[in-house]
């Protein structure tokens, strides 16, 4: 089984990324810390709450939040030295120093409030999917700094958990009810070189759906059923991970146990494990994934219901579930160097994660809807709520993981190959590499995704031979590559292979028209329906370019379409298309049901970037729109 070596961290400058990673790390860290010092998260590691006290009852989740933070931040220091982030990290560091106990047990919710009942309830408490994500914080500061003191305490919890879960007869037989800890656990001996936390994360994933069940067994201790609030599939621990046939539950749970799997497939060369992971891979994308990224149809569950459902303004898409399919592209990235991943990869960066902040950074989606309305109280009065941002959310996962994914971009866009170097995605940036004794630094120079042209430059200490591969993306089906050279293709990627000089460059131009795009028939809600790609950034319409109801606008198939800068209240450098579409107009008004049918009336039609929708105004957005083959421009 080839594997990629390893991702490499690239420094960014692109013109599209910069600002959000900008915003990111001015405001959205910074707007982040403050509500977890307003909400009490911060509090809660001083463990103040008493019953019947002032200071607000910790959730069960809190600790991942400020772990997430934590790990962003840490991302943040490394690229460029912040002393207010780094003595904010350090004063959050002294707060779990002084809350862990002697045997290394650290949960601000279970010292505060049920302190006899730790790993009691593994299926709700997110006891270890908050420890996870502290070993993922402890990790990204260490390696950001050099500074191991999170790393220790990270280390003497995951020494207590190994102590009380295994396989040997006297521990627990459990695994926890969000996975997280597992791909922690992989991370974290990759770090420090400590079997112990390998086959820990090997024991969670496949103890995992195995008889007797283990959530039935605590839950009857507990004098309750497993079951009582949500089936095992919704926990993905309904059968053993090899043997599960389809992608259910709780989407961002899914999406960590995946991420697990395929970690432990690559450390381990287990080719079951991969083609179990290619199994799923496969079923998510051709059957649960939408357009834009987003996973999870379904509000009840936050994840999958059955194959093919995926309705616009009910979806879900939750925020966390996008940055989790980040997550598992790039492991499979690693598992193998294909096209097929990293094109799922950036068709949720570019749209349903970029969606997920708002351009200042202050203001937050948890779902992702692929339309919206406007809601109605029950006298049918419009109270004019629309779906929007937030600061903040009770349940606040989506800020601080999306806040990781962004301070930690620069390592998504390269890959070191045993024989070369890969680029995954096109983003201004520059990366330095070793290869074959010789020092490189790969410089790539874009204004993607408004232009296709890419601009690769080497500089390199002496002539070396290797290969560059240069993925074409699934959208583009015309390119030009510069140089005399004979490009292989192999699983999507072009390979340049030859003795490389210092200053050599190579050019890559992709063509990007305006693409209709379709849904598979058996997506019924957008049967007669078309949205808009270009290049990878897919698009919507926005009731703040519109005099008419969304719902009422119709795209002949007919229309000339073309691109359009500057859009008012939009960011200078974003792509509109425009052209000419049709309102539907009742012939009788005040009838509301006719036997003749509407006529169509032409309006100016806007398309906007679905990453950059509801930070004009509040109102209403659509990404499919019906199409019709009647109506002439």
């Amino acid at each position: 089984m080839k594997t990629c070596t390893h991702f490499i961290d690239a420094e960014i400058v692109d013109g599209f990324w910069k600002p959000i990673l900008d915003a990111n790390r001015v405001a959205g860290l910074r707007t982040i810390y403050e509500q977890m010092e307003t909400t009490g998260r911060i509090n809660a590691l001083r463990i103040l709450w008493k019953p019947d006290g002032e200071a607000p009852k910790p959730h069960r989740f809190w600790d991942s939040d400020i772990a997430k933070w934590i790990e962003a931040a840490a991302y943040a220091v490394g690229q460029k030295y912040d002393a207010e982030l780094d003595q904010q990290i350090q004063h959050l560091i002294h707060l779990l120093e002084e809350q862990q106990q002697p045997d290394g047990y650290l949960n601000s919710y279970y010292l505060a409030v049920e302190p006899e009942k730790r790993f009691t309830n593994v299926q709700w408490s997110h006891e270890l999917y908050c420890a996870g994500h502290l070993m993922e914080a402890a990790i990204a500061y260490f390696k950001a700094t050099g500074n191991r003191s999170l790393l220790q305490i990270a280390c003497r919890y995951a020494d207590l958990i190994d102590s009380i879960f295994g396989s040997e007869p006297y521990k627990l037989k459990g695994y926890g009810g969000h996975e997280e800890i597992e791909l922690a656990l992989i991370k974290l001996y990759e770090t420090t070189g400590n079997d112990r936390y390998l086959k820990l994360s090997s024991y969670f994933i496949e103890q995992r759906g195995r008889k007797p069940y283990y959530f039935e067994e605590e839950a009857a201790a507990r004098g309750t059923s497993a079951t009582a609030i949500q089936k095992l599939e919704y926990f993905q621990a309904h059968e053993p991970v090899r043997e599960q046939n389809d992608v259910v539950g709780h989407a961002v749970r899914a999406m960590y146990l995946y991420c697990a799997m395929a970690d432990l497939a690559r450390v381990q060369g287990d080719e079951s494990l991969r083609d179990a992971c290619e199994k799923l891979w496969n079923i998510l994308v051709s059957q649960y994934l939408y357009v834009t990224g987003g996973i999870g149809s379904s509000s009840k569950n936050e994840g999958f219901t059955r194959p093919y459902d995926l309705p616009n303004n009910e979806a879900f898409c939750e925020t966390c579930a996008s940055v989790g399919l980040v997550f598992f592209a790039s492991r499979m990235l690693r598992l193998s160097c294909d096209s097929r991943y990293a094109d799922v990869l950036e068709r949720a960066l570019y749209n349903s994660v970029a969606a997920s902040m708002s351009l200042d950074g202050q203001r937050f989606f948890y779902a992702n809807p692929l339309e919206t309305k406007e809601y109605y109280n029950l006298d049918g009065v419009s109270e004019q709520q629309y779906y929007t941002r937030s600061s903040w959310f009770d349940c606040a996962c989506c800020p601080s993981n999306l806040s990781r994914l962004y301070t930690s971009l620069g390592s998504y866009i390269y890959t070191a190959e045993e024989d070369g170097i890969a680029a995954h995605l096109f983003i201004d940036s520059s990366v330095h590499f070793a290869y074959d004794g010789a020092q490189l630094a790969l410089r790539q120079e874009t204004r993607y995704p408004w232009d296709g042209k890419v601009v690769f430059t080497l500089r390199t200490d002496r002539p070396v031979e290797f290969t560059l591969r240069i993925r074409v993306p699934d959208w583009c089906s015309e390119y030009e590559i510069s140089g005399k050279e004979t490009c292989v293709r192999e699983k999507g990627y072009l390979l340049i292979q030859r003795v490389w000089q210092d200053s050599d460059t190579v050019s890559f131009v992709m063509k990007m028209p305006i693409k209709r795009v379709y849904a598979d028939p058996l997506v019924l809600e957008d049967v007669g329906c078309v949205t808009l790609q270009r290049g990878p950034v897919v698009y919507c319409v926005e009731s703040a370019d519109y005099d008419v109801p969304l719902s009422t606008v119709v795209l002949s198939s007919h229309a000339v379409l073309r691109e359009k800068q500057e859009v008012a209240g939009l960011p200078a450098d974003v792509v509109a298309v425009i052209g000419t579409a049709f309102t539907a107009c009742t012939k009788h008004p005040d009838a509301l049901y006719s036997s003749d049918k509407p006529s169509y009336m032409p309006v100016p039609f806007t398309a906007i970037p679905y990453y950059v929708w509801g930070n004009r105004s509040d109102g209403v957005m659509r990404v499919f729109l019906p199409e019709t083959d009647k109506c002439q421009p």
